[in-house]
């Protein structure tokens, strides 16, 4: 997967950080959590969708579908931040997807 463009910055002025505690977090945050890496990445692409983060979504999408998960079961965890964080947020995280689903 390639990165998105709005890490550049981060990783070109914090390689060491990137590389080393950014890699590090995610890897223990997911072993730590018991899930499957579908299940993860689902849950990440609804909590992304409520914090409205488009690079996000886009990621966790692709990597949802990486890791087994329909395109349903994709828009259906979209949706589903819309109990949390309203139904904006799910009708945007939707569209973002969809330009993601479209290219696999």
């Amino acid at each position: 997967m390639e990165t998105p463009v709005e890490l550049n910055e981060i990783m070109r002025h914090f390689p060491k950080f990137w590389e080393e505690a950014g890699n590090l977090f995610t890897k223990t945050v997911y072993q730590e959590s018991q899930l499957d890496r579908k299940s993860i990445e689902l849950i990440l692409c609804a909590l992304l969708a409520a914090k409205r983060w488009e690079t996000g979504v886009k990621v966790h999408v692709g990597l949802a579908m990486e890791h087994g998960a329909t395109a349903g079961e994709i828009r259906g965890a979209l949706l589903l931040s819309a109990g949390v964080a309203g139904l904006s947020a799910s009708v945007q995280s939707l569209h973002w997807a969809e330009e993601v689903l479209a290219r696999r």
